[in-house]
C-alpha cells in the first residue's frame, strides 16, 4: 500500500490506472474496506477523488 501511495504521489501512476492499481493490492495480501472502494471505481472518475480514497486506505 505504501508503495502505491508513493508512486501515486510522485505522478508515476496515470490517473485512469488508479482503480486497477488499487485492485491489485488485495491479490498481494493487502485488503481493507477503504481499499476496496477505490478498487471498485472506474478509471473515468476524477483522479483527485480517487487519490483521496486511496489516501484513506
Amino acid at each position: 500500500m505504501r508503495e502505491l501511495a508513493l508512486r501515486q504521489a510522485a505522478g508515476r501512476i496515470p490517473e485512469g490506472e488508479l482503480p486497477m492499481a488499487a485492485a491489485e493490492l488485495p491479490a498481494a495480501g493487502e485488503d481493507s474496506p477503504a481499499l476496496r472502494d477505490p478498487a471498485g471505481r472506474s478509471g473515468r472518475e476524477r483522479a483527485p477523488e480517487l487519490a483521496e480514497l486511496l489516501g484513506q486506505a
